[in-house]
């Protein structure tokens, strides 16, 4: 029993260059469907989902407060997944942003409690700000070495140094240097006022100078992709490490300066945020907020472009605040939020699925089937066609060419021998065979004669020879030279198979022209009077040369020793 191969129920191929509105077209249907998703499991817990979203979008613009509130939770969320970013644009799967957050925290901290007051406002907040961007990048740049030394798995490092650098916070708060100790529940200390951000006040509307250095961060990484050279390697050490190594790129030093500078951005966010408003200028274990998770899922959202991030991370803000207003209006608990990004994320890396690959069901696959081949049995029976003709043609050849060697065989006189037709055609082979063919004759003729009786058949033999010789002088030479260079150009075009078909058909004609000149051969000694009247007409109808003189004066000479002979027998 056969087993027939199936065509499978779903194919999927790559998709070539989908337009960009079709892209945004599935990007923001994915958002939306994400949102209708929310509702139905809104829903189902008892809320009303319309009362539900409008109070997440609505509440985060009731007054100033709150939309301070989300001006502060997006600069470390839109710094952070800048920063993430860079990584991810090399295919380094840097997965470590909580963790360089969090260690970036703890250096500012570090130094700030060090510095204390001894430099200026604006002066001892930049200083803790690199300082606090320094450590992170080394953090971060300890995993490139390990990578490029000794081909470590980024994506499991990165992950467990997240737990060691908040298990180093954890530790913090059990010691005198950062902790206050002896009020009951220990805190961290508060930085000195000459460290903090400058703050800026537009009515009752206010935020800090980290906004400012997230938008320019912005501006500067859109450039740095797009119109550097540091850009333009990163992007083809992220395409292909293989190809940046043939077109001379150090790869290994890209690696460690891209992974530096996102570690140190990163670390960036956990140093402004612990000298700005949001945290109160104080260090605390859960300084990050869980940004360092969040900005994985913006910077995908946001297909690593930074001007998608700033978007992206903006809608997440809006998203996470709205949630905890909802919660105090709706009594809805705040995990909502993380179960909302949790739908949006899927849903939208669904869709990118879907940019860049085409799905198609069974029946599309074998029409597409049923189509090429009966493409293929078109060009079958095409080239099934062009050879048939081919073989027509040269099976018309040939009997063109046996028509022409038949026309030359009719135009020979009726009593000659087939012998001769056959040195008409090839005229190398009659030499060859023509000598011992007559030597036969004679030879039969004079054993079978009686010496005391007339030699009439040698006579009648050497004018039998003399005839074939005449005959293959003068018999149509135009014709058969025609004949044979005709054949000879045909044998040339003519495909293999043709060939062997007509040199098959011309043995077996000069078979059966070798067994006709063993029967004729009596015939023509039989009847000497009726071939000398053919040599007759012959003579007459073609001019006469040398050997048909020759011929003739061998005839009479011949003919004057059979006289001569005879009449001494007489005697």
């Amino acid at each position: 029993m056969t087993k027939t191969n199936k065509d499978p129920l779903i194919k999927i191929s790559k998709r070539q260059n989908l337009a960009l509105r079709y892209k945004l077209l599935l990007t923001v249907g994915a958002i939306l469907l994400s949102l209708v998703l929310g509702g139905i499991l809104l829903a189902c817990l008892g809320y009303n989902p319309v009362k539900f979203y409008t109070e997440m979008l609505m509440g985060n613009f009731k007054n100033a407060s709150y939309l301070k509130l989300m001006i502060r939770a997006l600069i470390p969320l839109l710094i952070t997944s800048l920063g993430v970013s860079l990584a991810f644009k090399m295919r380094f799967w840097n997965i470590g942003g909580e963790g360089q957050f969090i260690i970036g925290a703890i250096i500012a901290m570090t130094f700030s409690l060090l510095i204390g007051d001894s430099l200026p406002s604006p002066l001892g907040a930049i200083v803790v700000v690199i300082l606090g961007t320094l450590g992170g990048g080394l953090y971060a740049l300890f995993v490139a070495v390990l990578k490029v030394r000794f081909n470590t798995n980024e994506t499991l490092m990165t992950l467990m140094l997240n737990y060691v650098a908040l298990y180093i916070a954890s530790y913090m708060l059990k010691t005198d240097f950062f902790a206050l100790q002896g009020q009951g529940v220990p805190s961290f200390k508060v930085i000195a006022e000459s460290l903090w951000l400058t703050e800026i006040n537009i009515g009752k509307f206010s935020f800090d100078t980290a906004l400012f250095i997230a938008v320019a961060l912005t501006i500067i990484l859109f450039v740095y992709f797009r119109q550097s050279k540091q850009g333009y390697e990163l992007n083809v050490v992220g395409d292909s490490p293989n190809t940046a190594k043939y077109a001379g790129m150090k790869v290994n030093k890209i690696v460690l300066r891209t992974m530096f500078l996102s570690g140190a951005i990163i670390g960036m966010a956990g140093a402004l945020k612990l000298c700005g408003s949001s945290a109160g200028h104080t260090f605390s274990a859960n300084i990050s907020g869980g940004v360092g998770w969040t900005s994985i899922i913006v910077a995908w959202l946001a297909k690593l472009n930074p001007v998608g991030i700033l978007v992206a991370s903006l809608l997440m803000s809006i998203l996470e605040r709205g949630c905890s207003f909802a919660r105090t209006s709706l009594g809805i608990s705040d995990a909502m939020s993380d179960v909302l990004q949790g739908i949006i994320l899927f849903t939208v890396l669904a869709s990118d699925f879907f940019i860049n690959y085409k799905v198609s069901f069974r029946k599309k696959v074998k029409d597409a089937v049923t189509a090429q081949a009966s493409g293929d049995a078109a060009d079958d029976d095409k080239n099934a066609s062009v050879t048939a003709v081919q073989i027509d043609d040269g099976i018309q050849t040939d009997s063109q060419t046996m028509t022409q060697s038949t026309d030359v065989v009719s135009d020979i006189p009726a009593g000659e021998s087939t012998t001769d037709i056959s040195a008409s055609e090839n005229p190398v082979e009659a030499n060859q065979e023509r000598p011992s063919a007559d030597d036969n004759n004679v030879t039969e003729a004079t054993a079978n004669d009686p010496a005391d009786e007339t030699p009439q058949p040698v006579t009648e033999a050497a004018e039998t020879k003399e005839e074939k010789e005449a005959v293959v002088e003068n018999v149509a030479p135009e014709v058969v030279t025609d004949t044979v260079s005709s054949v000879e150009e045909k044998a040339a075009t003519t495909k293999k198979t043709t060939a062997k078909k007509a040199d098959n058909a011309a043995k077996t004609s000069r078979s059966k022209k070798s067994d006709d000149k063993k029967t004729s051969s009596p015939k023509s000694a039989k009847s000497p009077a009726k071939k000398a009247a053919t040599d007759v007409k012959a003579a007459a109808s073609k001019p006469s040369t040398k050997k048909t003189a020759s011929s003739a004066n061998k005839t009479k000479s011949t003919q004057t020793k059979k006289n001569g002979k005879g009449g001494n027998d007489n005697e």
